[in-house]
């Protein structure tokens, strides 16, 4: 269908010398032709009438050179300036001053938030084989057992700051019975968050801490009973709030009475193993 394809306006519907036309009376390749101009113009239509483009282009397969694509990366100082994060989408968070500390983060739409990657890790085989009523940090009992090694948590307050929030992965097989009397008890395991200033003399102070991993139940007459327990992803409870940057992660046990007055016999935490990532809050 060919026809007088150069005075025809698609947009008022009419050719250039006032005379009507319809869409049937020019080349569909004249009208492609067209579009292309017009929307390959940048003051035809207002961006927002573009902001489909990228979009479109990330969910359509395409692959480009990388070369050709700029902002793989958004660097900000804290979450909010992020912007959108939807899935896959790299960042970078820059907080502190120089040298500064830097997290690299990916946006996840399910999860509704920035997340980073593991990034920190501890193990240890054999701990502490005398837990007591009282939360402790986990050690060696003897000098073939040792404890799980701290794990330093750089620009804590900055990160926290900044809109990211910590999680904790910890996996730990619990042992206990009950040696004499009559009722219930459990192990459990919690890992807490603890900073220091430069130039503190006293003991480090705990500023937040993750739920309670639990083991199984034992009772009087009901032998040893061993659990390997995971708490998935565990958000901290804070209080107070962060005040310096030097924080690290300390992981701690205790058995708990659920009833009756019994007293433990085995009571030991193994095989305990710890990660940590961050999430915007």
């Amino acid at each position: 269908m060919t026809t007088t394809q150069e005075s025809f306006n698609i947009w008022t519907g009419g050719s250039a010398n006032g005379s009507t036309a319809t869409s049937s009376t020019v080349s569909e390749e004249r009208i492609r032709q067209i579009l292309r101009e017009e929307l390959s113009h940048p003051t035809t239509l207002p961006a927002a009438f573009k902001s489909w483009l990228p979009r479109y282009m990330e969910v359509s397969g395409l692959e480009l050179p990388r070369s050709n694509v700029t902002g793989l990366y958004t660097t900000a100082a804290t979450v909010n300036e992020l912007g959108e994060k939807f899935d896959g989408r790299p960042a970078v968070l820059r907080v502190g001053a120089s040298p500064y500390h830097f997290m690299q983060l990916q946006g996840d739409t399910v999860y509704g938030k920035w997340v980073s990657t593991q990034t920190h890790g501890a193990a240890q085989v054999d701990l502490d084989d005398d837990l007591g009523s009282s939360w402790a940090t986990l050690e060696g009992a003897t000098s073939t057992l040792t404890a799980v090694p701290p794990i330093a948590l750089p620009g804590h307050r900055a990160f926290y700051d900044a809109g990211l929030r910590p999680q904790v992965w910890i996996g730990t097989r619990i042992e206990i019975s009950v040696f004499s009397g009559t009722g219930t008890l459990h192990g459990e395991v919690r890992s807490i968050i603890q900073e220091i200033s430069d130039g503190d003399t006293g003991a480090a102070t705990t500023i937040a801490a993750s739920p309670s991993i639990v083991g199984l139940t034992a009772t009087n007459g009901g032998g040893t009973v061993v659990s390997w327990e995971t708490g998935g992803w565990q958000d901290f409870t804070y209080d107070p709030t962060p005040a310096d940057d030097h924080a690290f992660l300390n992981v701690q046990g205790r058995y708990l009475v659920e009833s009756g007055n019994p007293l433990p016999g085995s009571e030991n935490v193994s095989d305990t193993i710890v990660a940590v990532r961050w999430v915007s809050a």
